[in-house]
């Protein structure tokens, strides 16, 4: 299966699981989501433990500033490590067994949801947030 953008630091087993056919209709959405994770640092790497991806860097060492949760191939959920005072209307609490220590804000998209414009930004200040930066 071919992939576009940054998936090569994804690790096999995340490629593997969001490669095969029932995920066809929202790969684009998960690619759009990834490429903004990875394009954060050049050291950032994706790591698929059971049903979710850690997204960590050289900078923010084993901690996570964000997770993606890959459990249906209907939806997938955000959780990202933003500052305290970081508001959004779209980014809320956790959904049901979906808490990540560290984590603070989450959001849920599925096949009819489009990803925010403003993701790129979201995941910049959980980098920053958990980074120093």
């Amino acid at each position: 299966m071919e992939f576009s953008g940054m998936m090569e630091r994804l690790d096999e087993r995340a490629r593997q699981r969001v490669g095969g056919a029932a995920w066809d209709a929202i790969r684009p959405k998960f690619e759009q989501i990834n490429e903004a994770l990875m394009s954060v640092s050049d050291t950032t790497t994706g790591e698929l433990t059971t049903i979710y991806i850690k997204y960590t860097s050289a900078e923010t060492g084993s901690n996570p500033f964000a997770v993606l949760w890959v459990k249906k191939s209907t939806e997938m959920t955000l959780g990202l490590a933003l500052p305290e005072n970081f508001k959004s209307e779209q980014i809320s609490g956790p959904a049901r067994n979906m808490k990540y220590t560290g984590l603070t804000g989450y959001i849920t998209i599925g096949l009819d949801d489009d990803v925010p414009k403003e993701i790129s930004d979201w995941v910049s200040a959980a980098y920053a947030h958990l980074s120093g930066g």
